[in-house]
């Protein structure tokens, strides 16, 4: 691992096309500024986490695989219980979006 020290309005280069600058510091919190091309994706490592997550996990079982589809009021509950989980919702939107894509292909 390559350690740097740098201060506020200072910056590193990860290649040709990456800056990371360094924004504020505020006790032990330092806040980046980072500059890259629209194709380069770049994730908090809790996002980048669920994002492989959500990689690995096998395709979606045929609808007639799956339960019964839950009520309106499970669906209300599950959305309060993961809004308490940071980065839960990003999960939850895929979710959704999964479940969506079965319900057309049902009809």
């Amino acid at each position: 691992m390559l350690v740097l020290a740098r201060q506020k309005d200072q910056s590193i280069m990860i290649g040709d096309d990456v800056e990371v600058m360094i924004v504020d510091i505020r006790g032990d919190k330092v806040r980046l500024g980072i500059n890259a091309k629209k194709e380069v994706s770049v994730h908090r490592k809790e996002i980048y986490d669920l994002i492989r997550e959500q990689a690995e996990i096998k395709p979606t079982p045929e609808p007639a695989e799956l339960d019964p589809a839950p009520s309106e009021i499970e669906i209300a509950q599950l959305l309060d219980a993961i809004k308490s989980v940071p980065a839960m919702h990003l999960v939850l939107r895929r979710l959704v979006w999964q479940r969506d894509c079965l319900l057309l292909k049902v009809k």
